[in-house]
């Protein structure tokens, strides 16, 4: 239509409009990115830029072309308006009698001040309409919300009569709270298993993610997705990526480690067996923004230069978008062993070895490929060297 919008919402990544072009793209992120589309000036021109790049024109493969408007309410909270004959443009002003917001006439292509009459302190009596994936989100979060506003408002009562009895709070607020989040990943994982659409997957999708990084069983979310997801969505890309997450959630020593391909720094694809078959080794997961991973390697180099003559091995790979950013951590900390890049989780090391978002981890290896310690200290791999070289 030519609409010009003014809208100050960054677009998504040239590398995820390039997944859209190519199809690799779940239903989520689609939608995602066709909100921004429609949203976004600036977004619509990194899209020609692409569509002329890959000869392909990508508007062809949106599905939702009616997808929500999104305007800021006061609290920053996010609501969408829809005005038949319109499309909106920005939000002028707002007050106790309403919303009032330019937009343009579809018909006419006129640009015109349209009110709302709900107010912001109102948002959720305004319609919203958009894709039915929207629609089932919105279910839900609704709900969600909901339900842990009950869970809260149960949890306060309970604390709040045990301090009229005298208890001290501090004692079991912890385990309380627990309860609390243990009881609403319950829900979570029973809604999505009652509801098993796309939307439903990527709900559990992020559940499981959740329940990794903490103390909750693991085995429901396996159970739910060997019965339930994997079968029904055997090609979509979050079963190959919850595949890797449940295997690096039972990394544990004793279990033999996880092989990998990753690229060097001259860009030659390296597999992780090649470097380490035979010897006792340590795989060191890290990343360049990551403070705490680049410590542990530096405090690493002397046991490498204590041992590396006897056979000891040292395999480093970094989670980075470009080699470069890898390679100048490694000049700068002067790792002395063999390091590896994964370039944008291509080969999802990170879900296999159970660590998810974190910025990395140390896992220590015997010459039979057999993971002896998750994350050790530093005088527990020197510790086990000097008992296996002595």
């Amino acid at each position: 239509m030519g609409l010009i919008v003014l809208s100050t919402m960054q677009c998504p990544t040239s590398i995820n409009l390039t997944q859209l072009a190519q199809g690799t793209l779940d239903d989520i992120s689609v939608a995602n990115i066709e909100r921004h589309l429609l949203t976004s000036e600036t977004c619509r021109q990194s899209l020609a830029q692409i569509e002329i790049a890959l000869d392909d024109p990508l508007s062809q493969r949106l599905k939702n072309a009616d997808a929500l408007f999104h305007a800021k309410s006061s609290r920053h909270q996010k609501f969408s308006v829809v005005i038949p004959g319109f499309r909106i443009i920005k939000q002028l002003g707002s007050g106790g009698m309403g919303t009032v917001y330019e937009a343009v006439d579809e018909k006419s292509g006129e640009i015109r001040a349209i009110k709302v009459l709900h107010s912001e302190r109102q948002f959720d009596k305004n319609i919203v309409e958009g894709g039915k994936l929207n629609r089932e989100y919105q279910e839900y979060y609704s709900k969600l919300f909901e339900k842990h506003t009950a869970i809260g408002n149960e949890l306060n009562a309970k604390m709040e009569q045990l301090s009229k009895e005298g208890v001290d709070i501090s004692t079991v607020a912890e385990s309380m709270q627990l309860s609390a989040y243990q009881e609403l990943f319950n829900w979570q994982l029973q809604y999505a298993k009652e509801n098993p659409t796309i939307v439903g997957y990527g709900i559990f999708a992020f559940g499981v993610r959740q329940v990794i990084q903490s103390p909750f069983e693991v085995e429901p979310y396996s159970i739910a997705f060997q019965t339930v997801f994997a079968p029904k969505y055997p090609n979509h890309p979050y079963t190959a990526q919850l595949f890797n997450v449940f295997t690096g959630s039972s990394l544990k020593a004793g279990v033999p480690f996880i092989d990998f391909t990753a690229v060097d720094l001259n860009g030659k694809s390296v597999k992780l067996s090649e470097l380490i078959a035979g010897k006792p080794a340590v795989l060191n997961l890290w990343a360049s923004w990551c403070g705490p991973c680049r410590r542990k390697g530096k405090e690493l180099i002397p046991v490498y230069e204590e041992f590396s003559d006897k056979g000891f091995v040292v395999v480093g790979v970094a989670r980075e978008r470009v080699i470069s950013t890898a390679e100048a951590a490694i000049k700068l900390d002067k790792y002395p062993w063999e390091n590896l890049v994964e370039l944008s989780d291509v080969e999802q090391i990170w879900d296999k070895y159970g660590i998810g978002n974190a910025g990395g981890s140390i896992f220590l290896i015997d010459e039979n490929g057999i993971i002896v310690a998750v994350s050790p200290t530093t005088d527990e791999i020197r510790n086990f060297l000097l008992d296996k070289f002595k």
